[in-house]
């Protein structure tokens, strides 16, 4: 075994009993909650061979079926057991950070590589959903998954490596569809060289395309809709429309509450056909969020300004059970969550000044590495319909990569002033 090795192997078995211990440690949710529960009712129905459904036997389009399907298989080798799910979560979690060690050392350098690895081992927020019966930690090895593929093809040209990564991400997008619009980004820089050349980036469009169509056109076949599920950005819209009006975001969120509670939307318990309820919602809210956003271009392009630094620099404090606001912590003189919220954040702006430093260090090479770049860039949109820090975290890896490029430059700086002095 390599030195190089041993640093992979080490990042690998210190993750995954880091994990191990937190699981030991901190009390796991016994009853779960938001999200956890639909993806735990389907998953058991489509284990028991009562369909993919949130009522047993009732087919659905409510949400994307990467994750359900997974727990489905766990759930079918170990039972309805959280904690079997948990420690394979826990197992894919380890199995991302030395993932993550070996594409930045190929597309870097060993000592970038080892030091992202280290960070993704370490980095608590993926501990935490670990623990969680939702679909971020298969997410997030699933999106740093499918960019080995794209580096392989920037060196090489070789088709075979860029076709897996299509279908890799193709299994995100059904995991999670907001990776859609992902491939139509990457194609176009999948072309460029002297000539230009499309097969590529065809072919990567193709099989991304074939691994949706099935699920798509059983959607349309049910429920008369193309979509990958029937939540989309609706929410978002209607809310960041509610904003541009003047009403605050948690009176937005009460207002969708409320409309999500009316008989009309809610999950059937009989079977139907060619329509959703959550679907007739879904494209209600898109309407009146657009026609807002349509009215009021200038306004909503200042939120979507304001929303680009506390979508990216948050603290994910909630991990730490500090789900309140500094100001309300303050007002009840409880300073110590003050000072965790503080430090969170303070490290979170830590790591994307140090990513920014990384990126500009090695802006000589991005066209050998611009997949990594692309990753977080993409997920950004997302500030277009909401500002939940959850929804950047697939991308987080991509950002410790370059965190790292830019803390190893900063300690040979270091290094050489000290030589010097």
């Amino acid at each position: 075994m390599t030195r190089l090795q041993r640093h992979g192997l080490a990042i690998f078995i210190a993750a995954l009993l880091l994990r191990l211990a937190a699981l030991g440690i901190f009390p796991t949710q016994t009853i779960l909650d938001s999200d956890q529960v639909e993806y735990d009712r389907m998953a058991h129905h489509l284990s028991t061979g009562q369909g993919f459904a949130l009522n047993p036997g009732v087919e659905t389009s409510i949400r994307a079926p990467g994750y359900p399907y997974f727990l489905a298989f766990l759930y079918k080798v170990f039972g309805r057991s959280y904690t079997a799910v948990r420690l394979v979560q826990v197992v894919l979690g380890a199995f991302t950070a030395w993932l993550l060690f070996w594409i930045v050392c190929s597309a870097f350098d060993d000592k970038t590589g080892i030091t992202a690895g280290w960070m993704c081992a370490l980095y608590a927020v993926f501990i935490h959903y670990e623990s969680r019966i939702q679909a971020e930690t298969l997410m997030i090895f699933l999106v740093l998954l499918s960019v080995p593929g794209m580096l392989a093809y920037l060196r090489t040209r070789k088709l075979a490596p860029l076709a897996v990564s299509a279908f890799v991400i193709g299994i995100a997008t059904l995991t999670r569809p907001g990776t859609l619009l992902l491939p139509l980004a990457a194609a176009p820089l999948l072309a460029i060289r002297k000539p230009l050349d499309w097969k590529g980036p065809v072919l990567y469009l193709v099989i991304f395309a074939a691994v949706l169509f099935p699920w798509k056109y059983r959607n349309h076949q049910q429920f008369g809709h193309w979509t990958l599920c029937s939540r989309g950005p609706g929410f978002g819209l209607m809310v960041t429309g509610l904003i541009i009006e003047g009403v605050p975001y948690d009176e937005g969120f009460r207002r969708y509450i409320k409309l999500s509670q009316q008989e009309r939307y809610l999950e059937p318990t009989e079977p139907v056909s060619g329509f959703h309820p959550y679907m007739e919602l879904e494209q209600r809210m898109q309407r009146e969020g657009k026609a807002t956003i349509k009215k009021h271009p200038f306004k909503y392009a200042w939120i979507v300004i304001q929303r680009l630094p506390r979508f990216w620099i948050t603290s994910h404090s909630a991990v730490f059970g500090v789900h309140k606001s500094i100001s309300e912590y303050r007002q009840a003189g409880a300073w110590t969550p003050v000072l965790i919220r503080l430090g969170l954040l303070g490290g979170h702006a830590l790591l994307w000044a140090l990513a920014l430093l990384g990126l500009y260090k090695r802006r000589e090479d991005l066209p050998k590495f611009w997949p990594l770049l692309l990753v977080p860039m993409y997920f950004t949109i997302h500030i277009l319909f909401d500002k939940v820090p959850r929804y950047h975290v697939p991308a987080l890896t991509a950002v410790f990569a370059f965190a790292a490029a830019g803390g190893i430059s900063l300690m040979d700086l270091w290094r050489n002033y000290r030589q010097e002095s």
